[in-house]
């Protein structure tokens, strides 16, 4: 096999994660590319991203009232494997740890090439030690591994490296088609993401709060749900800056949300390749970012295209903030560097198209391993 033409991905939903939200954008790409691309979903909901119907969407059974778990999850293995046996794919590619574990079980023997993906941290992507084992494991015998940066890749030993591929993420054409229009002064600042300790967005609001007293007019707006929301809203009320910082819940229009504000801050403990800020770049808006493992750095250069502030640093986050307020020409500069970088590197074709060659140059008659099979 050396030309890829049917793709199937399986993914636990394509509602409410970056995850979610790039394989949503990578199936459409690569039906638009003339590729058969089938989607195997564990579940749907009203708030799914939006996918192009030539896109084949196969729902795994759900547990029915009354069935055991036991019966439910065989009734489903037995389910997913005739289903991967019908649609004889050229390749496999399940996003997310339990995905990863029960699409490698589900196909072995039946000679799909299977592909572990790494979406967050490699160090942080499961749940547990144990399931970050398993995928460790089952990696080494995928035909490869897929990770969205260079940081990823060096996580695993030298005999992994060897099949492992970069294949970033694709950032959704809304943004890339948006227009920004760059303010005389820094007034609103924004970030998004999870409501989640991975996050940090404690960090944001204690910095933005010592620059608070400096600059009162100063606003903070942060899009996410998540389990720490009421915690957030404490520390929130206890710094005294509710009148503020505000907790908005999701967003539906990311570009539009984005073009309201004049800087964006992303304060997580550690990434993946992070989708917020790629897109808060791609929109043209000036950036800063902890320096946390992994993609901000691969992102923003060294301060090229953004500022780079150390993880979990109250103070350097804070001066950083009152930097980006009183230099507008330099953020402004850095932003349009940013968003050219982010337009070049990172547009939904482009990144499909890279999958697709990574995979055929994997796939090829006269690669090693293919000859060991």
């Amino acid at each position: 096999m050396n030309k890829i033409r049917k793709l199937t991905f399986v993914s636990a939903k394509i509602a409410r994660g970056g995850a979610e939200r790039v394989i949503s954008v990578l199936c459409s790409s690569l039906v638009d590319l003339g590729y058969q691309v089938d989607l195997i979903l564990y579940e749907r909901r009203d708030d799914e991203y939006p996918i192009s119907p030539k896109v084949n969407i196969h729902l795994l059974p759900e547990q029915k009232n009354g069935e055991s778990k036991v019966s439910y999850y065989v009734g489903k293995f037995i389910y997913f494997r005739k289903l991967l046996r019908r649609l004889n794919p050229d390749v496999l590619i399940p996003f997310l740890p339990y995905q990863v574990e029960q699409s490698f079980l589900a196909s072995r023997g039946l000679g799909i090439p299977f592909i572990v993906t790494v979406r967050n941290n490699p160090k942080f992507d499961t749940p547990n030690e144990k399931m970050r084992r398993h995928r460790d494991w089952i990696a080494k015998y995928a035909e490869a591994v897929f990770v969205q940066n260079q940081e990823q890749k060096a996580y695993f030993p030298e005999n992994i490296q060897k099949k492992t591929f970069v294949v970033p993420n694709p950032v959704q054409d809304a943004i890339l088609n948006s227009e920004y229009e760059f303010r005389e002064s820094v007034q609103r600042l924004v970030s998004m993401g999870r409501l989640e300790e991975q996050k940090n967005f404690s960090l944001l609001i204690k910095a933005f709060a010592e620059v608070k007293k400096k600059f009162p007019k100063l606003i903070l707006d942060i899009y996410g749900k998540g389990s720490l929301e009421n915690e957030l809203q404490s520390l929130i009320d206890s710094l005294k800056v509710h009148d503020s910082v505000r907790l908005c819940g999701r967003t539906n229009n990311v570009a539009e949300t984005l073009g309201q504000y004049d800087l964006f801050i992303m304060s997580s403990n550690y990434e993946g390749m992070p989708n917020a800020l790629m897109e808060a770049m791609g929109v043209g808006l000036p950036c800063i970012s902890t320096d946390c493992p992994t993609g901000p750095k691969e992102l923003l250069g060294k301060n090229e295209r953004g500022i780079l502030v150390a993880p979990e640093n109250i103070e350097e986050l804070a001066c950083a903030i009152e930097y980006s307020i009183c230099n507008i020409t330099e953020i402004k500069n850095k932003a349009q560097d940013g968003k050219k970088y982010i337009h070049e590197m990172f547009s939904p074709d482009k990144v499909a198209t890279l999958l697709v060659d990574e995979l055929e140059k994997i796939l090829r008659p006269d690669n090693e391993r293919n000859k060991k099979r």
